[in-house]
Order: structure tokens, then sequence, then C-alpha cells
């Protein structure tokens, strides 16, 4: 991978809701991997549980590619 040179990036990161919505569908041990408890238990009573997660996903994403670690 190479590295981004010094000075401010900016991009999109996007996360596929059909991709979110699959790993909902392999359970919690999974989500627990990818997800922390307060991002798994956040949200308010019929909130969409799939949209707060991949914006969480996106998140993370755009952390790592910040940190240069993915």
């Amino acid at each position: 991978m190479s590295r981004m040179p010094p000075g401010k990036i900016t991009g999109i990161d996007i996360a596929e809701l059909t991709k979110v919505r699959r790993l909902i569908g392999y359970g919690v041990p999974r989500l627990r991997r990818v997800f922390t408890t307060r991002e798994l238990d956040s949200g308010s009573p019929g909130s969409p549980r799939v949209e707060r997660l991949a914006c969480a996903c996106a998140l993370k994403e755009a952390v790592f590619k910040a940190l240069d670690r993915g």
C-alpha cells in the first residue's frame, strides 16, 4: 500500500446497505467482531438499524484510512 502525501486529504467512505444487512444476518457473534456494544445498542426505538451500523462502518473505514491502516 502506498502512503498518502502529507497534508489534508478529503474523500467519501461508503458502506453498502446490502453488505451491512448480510452482516446482520450472520448474527451477534459476527456483529461483535465489527461493532462495539455501544454501537450495537445505540439509537432510539424505531431508528433504522442498518443505516446506523452502515454509518459506523463508514466512519471506522475513514479513521483507518486516516491512520494509514486500511
